[in-house]
């Protein structure tokens, strides 16, 4: 079972999502005090397993904005799977950068699961580890695989919500 949260520390990505492997989770929503609320997702689903593989097949693409940023490009990011033991979850990572074969950066939401990763640690991931990775540019999402799943899964009414918490649009 996966869960998704919506908490990303700057602005900017207050409302993308993060998810995390968890096992033997009963409730779909996880109510945390002053946090955003954890949904959890069936870490088997089909179309966020394509979203995930699909910004894997189109690193190359994160890889130049990241090396050599457009002009109009405002933000980037990369999701990466971390794991302790059996506990599995998808974080974002801020201030990325890249060499050799792995992929490192900052955690930019807080765990939920995870004890030994916390919000502002710097981690590293090898490609086969990258979940997801986005842009912004001319205020519009590049990239964003598992959170246009996500946001396609939503009723109207929390898809509106969902939009209006963002500072960029997704087509």
């Amino acid at each position: 079972m996966m869960i998704v949260t919506r908490c990303l520390y700057s602005a900017l990505l207050a409302a993308l999502l993060a998810f995390a492997a968890c096992q033997g989770a009963e409730d779909p929503v996880v109510k945390r005090p002053g946090e955003p609320d954890v949904i959890r997702v069936d870490a088997g689903d089909a179309n966020m397993n394509r979203a995930m593989a699909r910004a894997r097949e189109t690193i190359g693409e994160f890889l130049k904005r990241l090396e050599h940023p457009p002009e109009a490009q405002t933000f980037i990011a990369l999701k990466v799977r971390l794991e302790e033991g059996h506990t599995v979850e998808h974080v974002w990572l801020n201030s990325v950068s890249h060499a050799n074969t792995l992929f490192a950066g900052v955690v930019g939401n807080e765990p939920v699961d995870l004890k030994k990763v916390r919000l502002g640690d710097r981690v590293s991931a090898p490609l086969a580890r990258v979940s997801d990775w986005m842009a912004v540019e001319r205020g519009r999402l590049i990239g964003g695989y598992t959170i246009r799943v996500l946001r396609e899964g939503m009723t109207l009414d929390e898809r509106r919500a969902f939009d209006k918490e963002l500072s960029f649009i997704i087509e």
